[in-house]
């Protein structure tokens, strides 16, 4: 993301601005077929979350062409837009409930799923699906200021359904 600085002095002084450039951080691409498969396999300790939801999945659901951007091996993974690195989905699993606590501590200002996991949540302020399974869990989040404008009920439909995928892998 890029980030421009403009310096004023106080008291009547012009503003003095920078042209230099900043360079964009452009998220590299990890090939997904390459992580670990103990998630498919159902151990989801810190498996990797990458090959809980394919790329063609994620795109489906954010309707616009995304790819794995970071995370691939570990607990969480990465998406990110071709056209906009700043528009992000997460996976992010956890091998137990004390893992996830920072997550379901908000549970209950947020919308119950109904047959989504042993429970499962939606909360619309970080666009995100929580569902646990046993004694693990994972989220589904797609953060964005965006979230806040958009069309709530369309989000939910999203991340519930890209939800459902992982936990048929989880």
């Amino acid at each position: 993301m890029a980030v421009a600085v403009i310096a004023s002095g106080c008291g009547g002084g012009s503003a003095k601005t920078s042209n230099a450039t900043i360079p964009r951080n452009t998220p590299a691409t990890i090939d997904a077929s390459q992580t670990s498969s103990d998630a498919v396999n159902g151990s989801g300790t810190d498996a990797s979350a990458c090959q809980l939801l394919g790329e063609a999945d994620v795109t489906a659901a954010m309707k616009q062409p995304m790819k794995v951007a970071g995370g691939a091996g570990g607990a969480i993974c990465e998406y990110a837009a071709l056209a906009d690195p700043s528009v992000l989905l997460a996976v992010q699993t956890f091998a137990t409930r004390a893992d996830a606590a920072l997550y379901t501590q908000i549970e209950s200002s947020s919308e119950h799923v109904d047959g989504l996991g042993d429970d499962a949540f939606w909360n619309s302020t970080l666009d995100m699906v929580f569902v646990s399974k046993g004694d693990r869990g994972f989220a589904v989040s797609s953060p964005s200021l965006v979230n806040l404008t958009g069309d709530p009920q369309a989000s939910k439909a999203a991340m519930v359904h890209l939800a459902t995928i992982v936990l048929g892998k989880f």
